[in-house]
C-alpha cells in the first residue's frame, strides 16, 4: 500500500462516526418528510423545523465527505491495479523474449552438433518439422481469383458528423443528441 493509500484509509476512518449511519436514501427520505412536515404547517418554518433542517444539512455534509474518501480510495486502487498490470505485462514480455531467445540458441546449439535430440534427467528437447505455412511474394493482384479472398469494406457511424448535423437542426432517423449526467467529486 502506496502513502496515498494510507492517507485516504485514514481520512475515511476519520470522517466515520458513531452516529447513526444514514444511507443516501435514508437522507433523501428524511430530506422528503422535512418538506411535507414544512407544506403541513403552511411553509411555516418552526423552531423544530429548523432544527431537523440543520441536522440534516450537517448529515448530508458528512455523507457527502464520506462518499467522497471512498471513491478517491477506489481511484487510488484503481491506478495501483493499472500501474501493476502495466508492471507485469512488461515482465511477460521480457519473459516470452528471454524464452525466444533461450529457444533460438538451443536450436542454433543443436543444428551445430548436427542432433535433433537430447534427452535430460526431467526434459527432452527435439528438434521437429512445424506444420508447412504459405509464404506469398508476389502481390494479390497477381493471384488467379481462385485463390483470393475478398474482405467487404467496412462501415462505421461517423458520430462527430451525425452530431455536428443535429447541433446544426438536421433531422437524421434513428439519431439523436442524448444529454446523460454522472457524478463529479472534486
Amino acid at each position: 500500500m502506496n502513502d496515498s493509500t494510507g492517507t485516504i484509509n485514514r481520512q475515511m476512518t476519520a470522517i466515520q462516526t458513531t452516529e447513526s449511519a444514514l444511507t443516501l436514501m435514508d437522507i433523501a427520505h428524511e430530506d422528503n418528510a422535512l418538506f411535507a412536515l414544512l407544506d403541513i404547517d403552511q411553509g411555516e418554518v418552526t423552531p423544530e423545523s429548523e432544527a431537523l433542517a440543520a441536522e440534516l444539512v450537517a448529515t448530508m455534509m458528512k455523507k457527502a465527505d464520506s462518499v467522497g474518501a471512498v471513491l478517491a480510495k477506489f481511484g487510488a486502487v484503481e491506478t495501483v491495479i493499472s500501474e501493476e498490470i502495466d508492471r507485469l505485462s512488461a515482465r511477460k514480455k521480457s519473459v516470452a523474449n528471454r524464452a525466444a531467445r533461450l529457444r533460438q540458441y538451443v536450436m542454433m546449439a543443436m543444428r551445430t552438433m548436427q542432433r535433433d535430440r537430447i534427452e535430460g534427467a526431467l526434459y527432452t528437447l527435439t528438434v521437429q518439422n512445424n506444420p508447412p505455412r504459405v509464404e506469398v511474394s508476389v502481390p494479390v493482384e497477381s493471384l488467379p481469383e481462385a485463390y483470393v479472398r475478398v474482405v467487404p469494406e467496412s462501415r462505421e457511424v461517423n458520430k462527430a458528423a451525425i452530431s455536428a448535423a443535429l447541433k446544426a437542426g438536421a433531422t437524421i432517423e434513428g439519431c439523436a443528441l442524448i444529454t446523460s449526467q454522472s457524478l463529479r467529486v472534486r
